[in-house]
């Protein structure tokens, strides 16, 4: 049933993956760091850098090592976000599910249960979650599985350890949160069984180099680090504060605690504060595998949460903007599946008590004799469901699933520019998601700071051939004409009627200062909120010189945003090259 229940999760959660991301699976784009780092470092002549480089500040093993594959296979450009994407969806949907499998049976027996738990797990992947750049968190509970398996090995008969527990190491060394692991790691080091020490030994190994990474690298890893004497002392009391509220949230569920949160967020950390009294009491009166997941659940939160206030004090102060939302996103991941963990033990308990006092009343009571009908562990699956369902934490996990709207996405042109990447052409302009991401290779926006607001706006419609056979008109910045070579123009458009996806073609045409024919194009399939057009200038050209006016055109009826107060002049975006900029590879 163990291995059934596998495959069934696993095969499930890829489906649904697919089934809510298959604009975004089958579009070829990219997102942020896939594109600006993972792909670049891939190429690069040093093996360490393309295996070791740092991502802000901490090792990314996982990733680029799936990116050097891809590079040594020597994908085409166009092949290269499908290979990505569609690794960190496989990848997580094997490793979320593994849970399920029968060596872990001494962490839960119940495989019911731990289907349960494994299934709960993967909804915290939320789009962003599941992207390449951050899916390794995927590895978490397969990890603390191991450790808890670990703990137990000197005591009960387990088996050898499986050969694909040595492949999350890798994992460890892939995502910063892991370093939180590094107690129990020792802990179960001292007490394991001679294979399963050797083990938990080189899961220490991994989280004390990544540790070591993100110390050294600790400017780029957190530059919001708050090193004040006086904001150190703070930590404390906002950690109680925050773990307070966050354990309100987890078992009173989403709407209720951001309820509570408005009302008084040190009422949610009261009562918070209480629950978690309540649990160090019954981690003192439990034995076994409940006492281990609550003891592991707990300083997990804490652990979680202590890293987010030091390093982002930025978000986690005495504003306990966290409280507003309760989302469920990847700086929290960690302390949620804590969460559950620690919920699975409570039922557990729970289904203990109440089949105990459904065998003194069977004879006395209807409910005692329905009861009788589930054994412990199908009671404690039930218990479970039922909070997980009713606190909504079900809901917001799948539907966090689904694609983001522009600007998050709906941004990327790298199916457009891999002829120009598969050419090796310099410089390079190519916008990603989520906007206004893009990779720059000797090429920079022409004044970034006054980019389009796509949320501000304002937007103006643009006649389009089916209506008048006209465009719009744009005047390149006097600057822009006199010294700048432009690699490509942007738009941030919105469909007519603001209702659906919409694939829009546009093209721009010109005359140099100099009398030179110009001529760029682009496609983006803009979604009912919008999206960025890119148009690039031809390849056998690469870039122009001495731009003035340009006409304008796109293919489909849509709103171009525009400038304020201008009288209606479109907000261009001008990519131009720029020689100081630091190259991103040896490309």
């Amino acid at each position: 049933m163990a291995w059934a229940n596998f495959i069934l999760l696993c095969l499930g959660y890829f489906l649904l993956v697919f089934f809510l991301e298959h604009h975004w699976l089958l579009s070829g784009e990219m997102w942020a760091e896939a594109a600006t780092s993972y792909y670049f470092k891939a190429t690069h002549s040093n093996i360490l850098i393309r295996l070791f480089h740092p991502e802000a500040g901490y090792l990314a093993l996982l990733g680029r090592a799936l990116a050097f594959i891809g590079n040594e296979i020597k994908f085409p450009a166009t092949m290269v976000p499908y290979y990505y994407n569609f690794s960190a969806i496989i990848i997580t949907a094997i490793s979320g599910s593994m849970f399920c499998l029968p060596v872990f049976r001494h962490v839960i027996v119940s495989d019911a249960l731990r289907l349960t738990v494994a299934t709960a797990f993967l909804t915290l992947f939320n789009f962003e979650t599941i992207t390449f750049i951050n899916f390794a968190y995927c590895g978490l509970l397969v990890i603390i599985g191991l450790t808890i398996v670990s703990l137990k090995s000197e005591d009960v008969a387990v088996a050898a350890v499986p050969w694909w527990a040595w492949l999350f190491t890798i994992f460890i060394l892939s995502k910063p949160q892991f370093v939180l692991l590094f107690p129990f790691f020792v802990a179960a080091a001292f007490v394991a069984r001679r294979s399963w020490r050797i083990l938990m030994i080189a899961c220490a190994v991994a989280a004390l180099l990544q540790l070591m990474s993100i110390v050294q690298n600790h400017a780029s890893f957190g530059t919001q680090i708050n090193t004040d004497l006086a904001a150190l002392f703070e930590v404390p009391l906002l950690l109680l504060l925050y773990a307070g509220g966050f354990m309100t949230a987890l078992w009173l569920g989403h709407e209720p605690a951001i309820t509570l949160a408005h009302i008084s967020p040190y009422a949610l950390s009261i009562l918070g504060t209480v629950i978690f009294i309540a649990l160090a009491r019954l981690f003192w009166i439990s034995r076994g595998v409940v006492r281990q997941l609550l003891l592991i659940g707990m300083l997990l939160i804490l652990g979680t949460l202590a890293m987010n206030i030091i390093v982002m004090p930025g978000q986690w102060n005495f504003t306990f903007a966290y409280f507003e939302h309760f989302q469920v996103y990847r700086h929290v991941l960690p302390a949620f599946l804590a969460g559950y963990l620690i919920v699975g033990a409570v039922m557990l308990t729970a289904a203990h008590a109440v089949q105990n006092w459904s065998s003194r009343q069977a004879g006395r009571n209807q409910l005692a004799r329905y009861l009788r009908l589930l054994n412990i562990h199908q009671t404690a699956v039930v218990f479970f469901v039922f909070w997980f369902l009713a606190s909504g934490w079900a809901y917001r996990g799948i539907s966090g699933l689904a694609i983001p709207d522009f600007p998050i996405t709906s941004a990327s042109s790298w199916q457009q520019m891999a002829s120009h990447l598969d050419a090796k052409l310099k410089p390079l302009c190519i916008p990603i998601n989520p906007y206004p991401w893009r990779v720059e290779h000797h090429c920079g926006v022409f004044a970034p700071t006054q980019m389009p607001d796509p949320q501000a706006g304002p937007y103006r419609a643009v006649p389009w051939p089916g209506i008048v056979q006209q465009g719009i008109k744009i005047e390149a910045p006097v600057a822009i004409t006199q010294k700048e070579k432009v690699l490509g123009i942007g738009f941030v458009l919105k469909p007519h009627d603001g209702l659906q996806r919409t694939v829009v073609r546009g093209y721009a045409v010109g005359r140099t200062t100099k009398g030179k024919t110009i001529l760029f194009t682009g496609r983006q399939e803009i979604s009912a909120r919008g999206g960025l057009i890119y148009l690039a200038a031809d390849i056998s050209d690469h870039h122009y010189e001495g731009i003035g006016q340009l006409q304008v055109y796109f293919d489909a009826p849509v709103r171009v945003a525009i400038k304020k107060d201008s009288g209606g002049t479109a907000d261009t975006i001008w990519y131009i090259q720029r020689d100081g900029l630091p190259i991103l590879s040896e490309f």
